[in-house]
């Protein structure tokens, strides 16, 4: 008779902690995409910031995708016909662009994609900017199932 509750005992206790286990890796997991999501919403709106400033300043939006800029905003910097600098890095206050952080089966992604369908982009991290049309519209290039939370980054 004792054997067995003891038996049972230890059932419960392996049973319960492995349940505990269970719940409280999953809670870490969900706690980790929460923090990569808030800081991707953050990279963005620094950008679409900065985009509205330069716009002010420039009079047209910066060309993102060419080739290095996302690791070296000062090939953007001008002068106006005035004289003046004009230096998205100076407005950004970075001297390269945000990434999209690396999680589950995404790299870690800087680049920016020129594109005006947003439903379109590659989803490979990294941020879709309609920069042909001077709209300044810019995402995030990430599919909806990126995160549980289901976020359409195309509406973001």
């Amino acid at each position: 008779m004792k054997l067995s509750r003891i038996i049972i005992y230890i059932f419960l206790i392996f049973f319960t902690g492995f349940f505990l286990l269970h719940f409280v890796k999953r809670e870490i997991k969900d706690l980790n995409e929460t923090s990569k999501v808030e800081k991707i919403k953050y990279n963005l709106r620094e950008l679409r910031i900065a985009l509205d400033e330069y716009y002010k300043v420039a009079g047209k939006y910066p060309n993102l995708t060419e080739t290095g800029v996302e690791n070296n905003l000062k090939l953007l910097d001008y002068y106006d016909e005035k004289g003046n600098l004009i230096s998205f890095e100076q407005i950004y206050g970075k001297n390269k662009i945000s990434s999209t952080p690396e999680f589950s089966k995404y790299l870690s992604n800087n680049r920016v994609y020129d594109m005006n369908d947003f439903t379109k982009g590659s989803n490979i991290g990294g941020w879709n900017y309609n920069y042909s049309e001077q709209t300044g519209e810019i995402h995030v290039n990430l599919p909806m199932e990126a995160f549980n939370q289901k976020i359409d980054w195309q509406r973001q």
